[in-house]
């Protein structure tokens, strides 16, 4: 049996990283300006765009129908 490698990268730990920092930004945000703010980059990948396009009308039902907007 070989000697275990050590990790060259931490994708656990990458997550909790950015987790952390995008917590942080939207910390004092009401959510219209939280809506913004995470709509605001353009994508640059054509298939995250399109789920994007996609996912904005559910999102907006999904709020109307639990009341908030």
């Amino acid at each position: 049996m070989s000697e275990p490698t050590g990790k060259t990268f931490d994708a656990v730990q990458m997550m909790r990283s950015i987790r952390e920092q995008m917590a942080a930004k939207i910390a004092g945000m009401r959510l219209d300006e939280e809506r913004r703010w995470l709509r605001s980059p353009a994508l640059s990948d054509a298939f995250l765009q399109q789920l994007m396009d996609r996912a904005a009308p559910q999102g907006e039902a999904a709020d109307v129908a639990s009341g908030r907007s």
